[in-house]
């Protein structure tokens, strides 16, 4: 508790709430910045993952996108497999459906996203076919 009465949080808590606040701010170039004081206060590389998959629903898959090459940059590997069970008995459709966007968006570049995805998240690739 504060002075006043009032919860604080805790280092580590505290730090990823900074680094959802400069990512929802777009300040790209301040992420770098704010991942190291997470890891040095000790914030689960999960935490930072969850994170950036949940901002792409609220920044936007492009800063989503940067902040995940960002981390990455720092030489943090991917934690887990990204698996997940997809148990909404449609997803197979929504998958293909979005796939199938996916290719009359991208085009020759299709399969070079679905890489370039793998290589930021393993569940971005779901994410994206699925959800967006």
């Amino acid at each position: 508790m504060s002075e006043a009465g009032a919860p604080v949080l805790d280092a580590r808590t505290a730090a990823l709430v900074r680094v959802a606040a400069v990512l929802a701010r777009g300040k790209a170039p301040e992420l770098e910045v704010r991942f190291a004081a997470a890891r040095d206060a000790g914030v689960p590389g999960l935490w930072i993952e969850e994170l950036l998959l949940q901002s792409m629903l609220v920044v936007g898959y492009p800063l989503a996108l940067v902040a995940f090459a960002t981390w990455r940059g720092l030489g943090v590997a991917v934690e887990g497999d990204g698996a997940e069970d997809l148990a909404h008995a449609d997803w197979e459709a929504w998958a293909a459906r979005g796939a199938a966007v996916c290719r009359e968006v991208y085009g020759r570049a299709y399969h070079k996203l679905l890489v370039n995805l793998r290589a930021l998240h393993p569940a971005l690739e779901d994410l994206v076919l699925v959800d967006a």
